[in-house]
């Protein structure tokens, strides 16, 4: 999904809307206030969902994050465990 926060809402005066306001035979001004409701009511959306995903996105990767740091303390942990282990049966050997 592109950023939509970008978005520059379009010219609806344009020439190049002239064929719509003509199609529909109402004034101009009616047509262009309907495109820029139009346009505005989608642009308020796409950024809503493109918010939504960027936090989703964060939570997933914070999420992610906590769980290594997790297996890396868990890991560390195990280590220090089979060390003490490995230390205990040195001491017992070394003092028969």
């Amino acid at each position: 999904m592109v950023d939509p926060t970008a978005e520059v809402r379009p010219d609806f005066a344009a020439e190049f809307y002239d064929n719509i306001c003509t199609a529909t035979g109402q004034p101009d001004v009616q047509i262009i206030d309907c495109l820029i409701q139009s346009w505005t009511v989608g642009h308020s959306r796409r950024v809503g969902k493109w918010n939504q995903q960027r936090d989703e996105e964060e939570q997933a990767i914070t999420e992610a994050a906590l769980a290594r740091t997790a297996q890396v303390e868990e890991a560390r942990y195990q280590q220090e465990v089979e060390a003490a282990r490995s230390n205990s049966r040195h001491r017992r050997r070394n003092s028969r």
